[in-house]
């Protein structure tokens, strides 16, 4: 079982993708470094130095949590996931759907041509040759609504790695190297007792979506809200464990 941290230079809805009551990330360094995670590990996603400074946060906080249900390749994700598929000139989910390859008729990954996101030749080079996409069911997007890292063993040993400006993934927990951790056992059931604090789903929006807002001022329980197409910037029981919602819930923007 692994716990896999990095940092988030922009967070605008699409790395993570935290839409249609699944939380995806298909396109981002965890990706591109191809993680070695699977069914039951957890991806961390924090603020990075730019994106804190951008939008004047005192304390590194954690934007996204999630707990991997499966792993696909960029076809898979595609043919599974239809309402992820990116469009930029759909609604607002579907301009930063991250479902953004497919194959083609020889069998080659090809980047859909709908989405305007990723389409450098750089950027499409590392998203093929990651070719996996983590999705997780069970996860808490914070975005805005981020919070920051408490005051806790876990919660310091997480600030102390970020003082370091790191790039790239950090495993934080491995069962199959412990002499590698940066949590202990503890750490990790506290880490996930914090988690219950909140309710699971996406709690916020973005922060890289210049005043979103909701249709009642706030976001609705179902984690539904409406933001104009505009206002999105260019490029289950116990120890610990909370109850979710239902599988197959997807909710809109």
């Amino acid at each position: 079982m692994k716990v896999c941290t990095y940092c988030m230079k922009v967070d605008r809805g699409l790395a993570p993708n935290p839409f249609f009551g699944v939380c995806s990330l298909a396109l981002c360094t965890p990706n591109h470094m191809r993680a070695k995670l699977y069914a039951g590990d957890y991806l961390i996603g924090l603020s990075s130095k730019g994106l804190m400074k951008r939008h004047r946060l005192t304390n590194p906080v954690i934007i996204y949590a999630m707990e991997i249900d499966q792993v696909l390749d960029l076809d898979d994700y595609y043919k599974q996931y239809p309402e992820k598929r990116g469009n930029s000139a759909g609604t607002n989910e579907q301009q930063v759907g991250d479902a953004l390859y497919r194959k083609d008729h020889r069998g080659i990954i090809e980047h859909i041509p709908e989405s305007k996101e990723h389409i450098s030749s750089e950027a499409q080079v590392k998203d093929v040759r990651g070719n996996r996409v983590f999705i997780g069911e069970k996860f808490w997007y914070f975005g805005k609504e981020s919070k920051a890292l408490p005051d806790e063993q876990w919660g310091r040993g997480l600030s102390k790695l970020f003082g370091k400006s790191f790039r790239g993934i950090r495993y934080i927990y491995d069962t199959d190297e412990p002499a590698q951790w940066k949590w202990t056992k503890d750490d990790l059931e506290n880490f996930k007792k914090w988690l219950c604090n909140f309710r699971p789903g996406r709690i916020g929006m973005p922060f890289d979506i210049k005043g979103a807002r909701s249709t009642c001022g706030q976001i609705s329980a179902t984690g539904s809200c409406t933001i104009s197409a505009e206002e999105i910037l260019p490029p289950r029981g116990e120890s610990g464990d909370c109850a979710h919602r239902a599988l197959g819930q997807r909710e809109p923007f």
